[in-house]
């Protein structure tokens, strides 16, 4: 028996992860309903670079994003750093200035959220950006469906909709490292599905080409390869040494380097919940 373990859902790129009770998929992306109605996309948020537009995470010398919790309260979400700052932004989309806005290969106007956001995010990072969000009236197309010719979309995710570890994985991993001492936790992932099973091998997720899941169908589009962001502290926001990446990078990898996890595009809308139960077609 498979099932879904623990669902994430990421209000700001590169930033604490939520665990949340279910998710709604829609040709959007991977998204949540707040208790007032609200429909967040999974990372409708992005710190970008306020001289270039380009987009500012974790792997790019800011462990330190890690810190930065989000919460909705109310009509607001509140975006928090303990004992560093806390602030808060409409839920609701509001026409501001759009930016230029650069998230790898796509360009695209985000709307700016404004000077106290931009304020203190950069004193915290120590560099000058901005918080954007992505306009209600832009799609923006995963990888997968550009190649496609499909239409489903994301928010700013690095590219694809839906990201799925597997607990058989992180326990071959963290009974695998070539590092002494070491725990690996299934939070330096940020995975959207973790799913659980004791009949599985390690690695599974990775071999599935469909499934379903609270009757939304899932399909494989490429395997999740790694970067630095994995050997950072999801809590404390710092960078612990080089695992999990020497482990991945000698013992699981593929051409493009460490693999841990599976992407894969959704082709129905759908609410998938934790405790659901997972059909591999």
């Amino acid at each position: 028996m498979i099932y879904v373990g623990t669902l994430r859902h990421t209000f700001i790129k590169s930033c604490a992860t939520t665990l949340v009770p279910q998710i709604t998929l829609s040709p959007r992306g991977p998204a949540i309903i707040t208790p007032n109605g609200q429909t967040i996309l999974n990372r409708e948020w992005v710190v970008v670079n306020q001289e270039t537009g380009g987009f500012v995470a974790q792997r790019h010398g800011f462990p330190q994003m890690a810190r930065i919790q989000t919460y909705t309260s109310g009509n607001d979400l509140v975006v928090t750093a303990p004992c560093k700052f806390e602030f808060t932004v409409p839920l609701k989309h509001m026409e501001r200035e759009r930016l230029q806005t650069t998230i790898w290969d796509d360009r695209l106007l985000a709307i700016d959220q404004g000077r106290e956001p931009a304020l203190r995010l950069s004193e915290f990072l120590d560099t000058d950006v901005r918080l954007v969000r992505m306009p209600a009236d832009t799609v923006r197309l995963a990888r997968s469906a550009l190649k496609k010719g499909a239409e489903y979309g994301i928010g700013f995710s690095d590219g694809e909709q839906v990201l799925v570890t597997s607990s058989p994985s992180l326990l071959w991993l963290n009974q695998n490292l070539l590092t002494p001492g070491v725990y690996v936790p299934a939070d330096r992932f940020r995975d959207n599905i973790h799913l659980m099973t004791s009949t599985e091998e390690p690695f599974f997720e990775e071999a599935i080409t469909r499934m379903v899941i609270g009757g939304v169908e899932f399909i494989a589009t490429k395997l999740c390869v790694r970067c630095v962001m994995t050997t950072h502290d999801q809590t404390l926001g710092h960078v612990t040494g080089k695992e999990p990446l020497k482990t991945l990078g000698a013992l699981h990898r593929n051409e493009k380097g460490a693999v841990f996890g599976a992407q894969f595009s959704c082709s129905l809308t759908g609410t998938v919940r934790i405790g659901d139960l997972v059909e591999v077609c």
